[in-house]
Formats: C-alpha cells, sequence, structure tokens
C-alpha cells in the first residue's frame, strides 16, 4: 500500500510570536520530531511551506523521505495548505495527515490508525479528536473540490471513523508560549 505523510508547515504562528516550529525540544527541532513520528510509515513525507518557507526546508533538507510543496496561498489559512498538499498527492492510497506542531504522537498510534478500512479516519482520546487523520485516495477529490474553509467541516460532510487511541499526544498542538512549555515535559 502506498502511503504518504502530509505535514502542515505553512502557518504564520501568530499567538506564539515566532515560528513554534523551528523551537527546539532537546536537540531536534519541532518539525524535524513530527516528520520523525509519521516518517516510519510513508514512503515519503511532504511538508506544506509558506511562512518561513526557506527556514523550513533549510532544517529538513538532509532528510531524505521529505519533499517541499509550497503554498503560494498560506496566508488564507491551512485549509489552502491541506489543498496545495493533496493537489500533489494522487498517487498515494493513503495519506496521513498533521498539522507540523504535533510531534510526540506514537508511531504505533499512527500505525493503528493505517491499519482501519475508511475513508477518513480520525484518532480519539479521552472523547476529543486529533491528529493525524487517515486520507483515502477516495476522499482527496471530494477535499480539493470543496468549498468550505476548514477540514473539520469537510470531515464531517463525508462522514468519519473516530478510533479510541490510547496516546494523549493526538491533542498536544502548540499554539502559545506556554503550550510549549508544557510539551517539552512530555518528551
Amino acid at each position: 500500500m502506498k502511503i504518504a505523510g502530509l505535514i502542515l508547515a505553512a502557518g504564520l504562528s501568530s499567538r506564539f510570536g515566532e515560528n513554534k516550529l523551528l523551537k527546539f525540544i532537546g536537540n531536534l527541532t519541532i518539525i524535524e520530531k513530527t516528520v520523525l513520528s509519521i516518517a516510519p510509515l510513508a514512503e515519503k513525507v511532504y511538508v506544506v511551506t509558506g511562512n518561513d518557507s526557506e527556514r523550513i526546508i533549510d532544517v529538513l533538507r538532509n532528510y531524505s523521505t521529505v519533499e517541499f510543496i509550497f503554498n503560494a496561498e498560506y496566508r488564507l489559512g491551512m485549509f489552502s495548505s491541506i489543498q496545495a498538499g493533496l493537489n500533489r498527492l494522487q498517487d498515494y492510497e493513503k495519506i496521513m495527515l498533521t498539522p507540523g506542531d504535533i510531534p510526540f504522537v506514537k508511531t504505533e498510534t499512527i500505525k493503528k490508525l493505517i491499519d482501519i478500512e475508511g475513508h477518513f479516519i480520525v484518532p480519539q482520546y479521552q472523547g476529543r479528536n486529533g491528529h493525524p487523520v487517515i486520507i483515502s485516495q477516495e476522499s482527496v477529490s471530494e477535499i480539493l473540490a470543496a468549498s468550505a474553509t476548514n477540514l473539520k467541516s469537510v470531515r464531517n460532510s463525508l462522514g468519519f471513523k473516530s478510533i479510541v487511541v490510547d496516546d494523549e499526544a493526538i491533542l498536544k498542538d502548540i499554539d502559545t508560549q506556554s503550550d510549549f512549555v508544557e510539551l517539552t515535559r512530555m518528551e
């Protein structure tokens, strides 16, 4: 089965005050940790860039399985990056989609999600949905054609399966400096 990773790394990090994906946790940046969490299960990992594109590319340059997709419309929000990425991934049966600021999801959690049959698979921890989501190729054209402004509304219209996982990290993203401090405790 051909599986790709799709990491969204184009955002402005406006609530954080600087590019959060370039912050270090230990000896790796947040974006590197996110790449490493999904790379073992992907044929290729595609990183959608926009804001700070050159710096993101520079940090990930030596990862042989990583390719970059530039979203010129990144200021329109995350959904534009999702569509830019999916537009290039027509050859994969399943796509692991995650924001770049969710670095600690366990590989076994992602494998569990990939092994589930369905068009749209969402991990759930203690009743809350998280990332990464697994999207089948059958759903890609519908997402690309959507006039929605966010993936959640498309997901809800397509229907999805929530899969309960024992991995709190699916909920741990970074929006603020205090989120970052809390996340560093997870390492």
